[in-house]
């Protein structure tokens, strides 16, 4: 995995602002292979690190808005947490999800496993839905 990251640090280096585009990383990876790999290994398709591959794909603007994006989300499921009276299990339940899934990524590349993704989208959309109180003026 190791060689695999300094490749993709490379193609990140030569592209750090812009990225080289969303999904790229199977064509990058023969750009970037040096001797590091050895040629009898398997062709990679994955970074085995989501983050990496997210920066090297979308560049540091592009990964840094995903991240505000999700780091909002999280906020409200904190805050749905927080403060609401009944069911805040539903929240705390993105949480640890989220929780679960970040920190995986960092070594792997679990939620670009589909069945992963959306079962990961389904628990926290039902999270974030349930992360608002029901005692606001005007909620049915």
């Amino acid at each position: 995995r190791e060689a695999i990251h300094d490749l993709t640090q490379r193609g990140i280096d030569d592209a750090p602002v812009t990225g080289r585009g969303l999904g790229s990383f199977p064509q990058l990876y023969f750009q970037y292979r040096d001797l590091t790999i050895p040629w009898g290994s398997p062709r990679y398709d994955k970074a085995h690190s989501t983050y990496l591959e997210l920066i090297l794909e979308l560049g540091y603007v592009g990964f840094g808005l995903l991240m505000a994006a999700l780091c909002l989300i999280i906020l409200r499921l904190f805050t749905g947490v927080l403060r609401r009276r009944r069911n805040a299990v539903y929240p705390a339940w993105g949480l640890g999800m989220t929780a679960l899934v970040a920190t995986h990524a960092i070594l792997d590349f679990s939620i670009q496993i589909p069945a992963i993704a959306m079962t990961y989208a389904a628990i926290l959309g039902v999270a974030f839905a349930q992360s608002w109180p029901t005692d606001q003026p005007g909620s049915v």
